[in-house]
C-alpha cells in the first residue's frame, strides 16, 4: 500500500478496484446498483462526496436529510449536541468513494455542475465564502473537456474551456 497513489493512477495493478468502486456505488446509493431510479439523498451524497458540501446548520429541514445520509448514505457525523439536536457532518474523502460518486453522476447523463444547481437540498447547502461557486465553475469546465473521453486533461484544455475565448 505504499504506492496507492501511483497503484490507483495506473489502474492496471488495483485488481480489487472494480468490487469497492461498485460496494461504494452501493452504499452511496443505499441501494443495489440495478436500480434505474436514484433518490434525491443518493444524489446528495455524490455531489457532496464530489463537492465537499456542508450543509447550512439552521435550515429546518437538514437535520432529517443529515441523519439519512449518515445513516444510509456514507456521510460521516462529526459530533453532534446534547440530544443529538444538532449534527456536524461532513463527506468523507476517499478516493473510491470519489470515483463511485462521479460514475455515477456521469451515468444519470448529466453534468455536476447540472445535478447540483438543479438538486432539491440547493437551498441548505452552506456556501460560506463562494467556494461552491467556484467549485461548481472548475467542475463545469471539466465536463467540458472531459468530452474528449481522457481521464486527464492538459491545462491549456482547461484554461481555453474556463477563460471566455477573447480572454484566453
Amino acid at each position: 500500500m505504499s504506492s496507492f497513489a501511483a497503484d490507483y493512477d495506473s489502474s492496471k495493478t488495483i485488481i480489487f478496484a472494480p468490487p469497492v468502486i461498485c460496494f461504494a456505488q452501493e452504499k452511496l446509493l443505499c441501494a443495489t446498483l440495478d436500480r434505474s431510479y436514484i433518490s434525491p439523498e443518493g444524489i446528495l451524497a455524490c455531489l457532496s462526496v464530489l463537492f465537499a458540501l456542508e450543509l447550512e446548520p439552521s435550515a429546518p429541514p437538514v437535520y432529517n436529510r443529515e441523519t439519512t445520509l449518515v445513516e444510509g448514505h456514507l456521510r460521516l457525523c462529526v459530533g453532534a449536541s446534547r440530544g443529538f439536536e444538532c449534527l456536524r457532518t461532513a463527506a468523507g474523502s476517499e478516493p473510491f468513494v470519489a470515483e463511485a460518486a462521479a460514475t455515477i453522476i456521469r451515468a444519470s447523463r448529466s453534468t455536476f455542475a447540472e445535478r447540483l444547481a438543479t438538486h432539491s437540498a440547493y437551498g441548505i447547502i452552506f456556501d460560506g465564502r463562494g467556494v461552491l461557486l467556484g467549485s461548481l465553475l472548475v467542475m463545469q469546465t471539466r465536463d467540458m473537456v472531459v468530452w474528449m473521453s481522457r481521464e486527464w486533461v492538459y491545462v491549456r484544455e482547461f484554461m481555453k474551456a474556463l477563460l471566455p475565448p477573447d480572454e484566453y
